[in-house]
């Protein structure tokens, strides 16, 4: 499969610092996605079931005491729990706009922050690439330039020769600003057709963080209600 970097079905929503200046000497350095950005799959699931459990607690102590379970125990334990994940995200990427990956026509320089098979900073160069896979999804069942298409990059693995694989992790870095880089660069690429049916198995960071907070929504509705009625 051939891509132009004009393509809308997969490029629309591209956009990194130096796109407008690239050149084939070009080296392009792409920040972390804060946003999105997730913990391990230990501690997203830790404070997941946290937020969880407080949906629970001021309905459990409220018999005892009263609205204050929701103003002076449930909302300051729930900053305090969302205040200790943001203290560990600092830790782990640090206050500043870390760079994940560095790519240019010669090499791509990838952070273990975004390549969990990495233990130190990996630089592939170009002769050690054998292909990289593009593992994509669209919206509707159509080819590629189609009307109404749009195209979903899912994950991209890096190849080398000696067949190690390196998985980008695409809540930390965006895969279409890499996929765009990649064509540009002229990089070997092996495209994956995937089923919407795939589509779900990279959404559970996005659902570890909003069922909790929907599951909230109640609580802090009556800690709204109790700070009213006490003022």
């Amino acid at each position: 499969m051939k891509l132009e970097l004009t393509d809308p079905v997969w490029f629309s929503y591209v956009h990194f610092k130096g796109q407008k200046q690239l050149s084939p000497h070009s080296v392009i350095k792409l920040p972390l996605l804060r946003l999105l950005a997730t913990l391990s799959n230990k501690m997203e699931w830790l404070f997941s079931l946290l937020v969880l459990a407080l949906a629970l607690l001021p309905f459990i102590l409220e018999p005892f005491f009263g609205p204050a379970a929701f103003v002076f125990i449930y909302f300051p334990v729930l900053v305090g729990v969302l205040m200790l994940k943001r203290i560990f995200f600092w830790r782990m990427f640090g206050a500043d706009k870390k760079k994940l990956m560095v790519l240019s026509a010669e090499q791509i320089e990838v952070s273990p922050l975004v390549c969990a098979q990495l233990s130190e900073t990996a630089v592939l160069s170009r002769q050690d690439i054998a292909r990289v896979k593009v593992y994509h999804t669209f919206t509707h069942d159509q080819d590629v330039g189609s009307s109404g298409a749009r195209a979903s990059v899912n994950q991209i693995i890096l190849v080398r020769k000696d067949h190690t694989e390196y998985k980008l992790d695409g809540y930390r870095i965006g895969l279409a600003n890499v996929l765009y880089l990649l064509v540009y660069f002229d990089y070997p690429l092996e495209f994956i057709k995937q089923s919407i049916a795939h589509v779900p198995g990279h959404l559970w960071p996005l659902a570890l963080r909003l069922i909790p907070i929907c599951a909230n929504v109640p609580a802090l509705g009556q800690t709204l209600f109790a700070l009213k009625s006490a003022f």
